[in-house]
Formats: C-alpha cells, sequence, structure tokens
C-alpha cells in the first residue's frame, strides 16, 4: 500500500506557534500473504513551518521504518525506527518505539507505545497514545 498525506496545522491562542504544512508519504507490504502476515513499513515526512524563529528550521524531515507482527485477530505489536529533525537547529530525535495497535468495534483503533532515544537524540523518552476512527 502507498498513501500520500498532508496537513496544516494553524495554531491559536496565547503565544500560539507558527502555522505548518507536512507532506508525507506512507507505504507499507506484506511479507506474505494471508491474515496473519507480519507488515514492513516506511513513512517520510516534510514539515515546513511559516513565521518561524530565527533559530528555529524552516523545513523538517521526519523518516520512520518499522514492523508490524499480528498477535491476533485484533491486535499487533509494532516496532518503529525514528529519525527526526528538531525544531531547533543542529538537533535530531533518533527514538526505537515499540507498541501496540488493537482494532475495536466501530472501526476504532487504539495505539499505545513508547520510545527510547539513542546516538545523541535530544528526547531521551517518548510516550505515545493514539486513537483512530476510520470512515
Amino acid at each position: 500500500a502507498l498513501t500520500v498525506a498532508a496537513s496544516v496545522a494553524l495554531p491559536y491562542g496565547f503565544e500560539n506557534d507558527t502555522t505548518e504544512t507536512s507532506l508525507g508519504l506512507l507505504a507499507s507490504k506484506a511479507l506474505w500473504r494471508g491474515p496473519d502476515s507480519p507488515w514492513l513499513h516506511a513513512n517520510l515526512f516534510w514539515i515546513h513551518a511559516f513565521n518561524r524563529d530565527d533559530d528555529a528550521r524552516a523545513n523538517r524531515f521526519s523518516a520512520v521504518l518499522g514492523y508490524t507482527h499480528p498477535l491476533g485477530p485484533s491486535t499487533a505489536l509494532v516496532a518503529d525506527l525514528v529519525h527526526e529533525k528538531d525544531e531547533d537547529k543542529g538537533r535530531i530525535i533518533n527514538l526505537v518505539e515499540l507498541g501496540l495497535r488493537h482494532a475495536l468495534p466501530g472501526d476504532i483503533i487504539l495505539g499505545i507505545g513508547v520510545g527510547a532515544g539513542f546516538g545523541g537524540s535530544t528526547t531521551d523518552f517518548r510516550a505515545l497514545l493514539g486513537i483512530q476512527k476510520e470512515f
């Protein structure tokens, strides 16, 4: 599967951040046929910030390489390697992440995971919780 994703983030409120646009390419491939097949995935993102601070990057890039292994009919284990350019020039984020995705009734996907920094990463630890609804 191959997907193109685009977004615009328009901040509001007191001391708001800059407007950002992002463009992403998401690719995934089953390792074999069947519902129990593990998947490889690769995601690339370009993020552009408007009206940024002088010491912030105008353009950032993010890359994820991952593996998803089914644990049951509605649950999968996910392992990712993440590399991101931080907003501040000269800083990067490198993470190894491990998490679970679980399909709930009503086409809702619940995701939870943790990540640990390595290789000069400015982020030492990250915890993620996500809810996805398909329409």
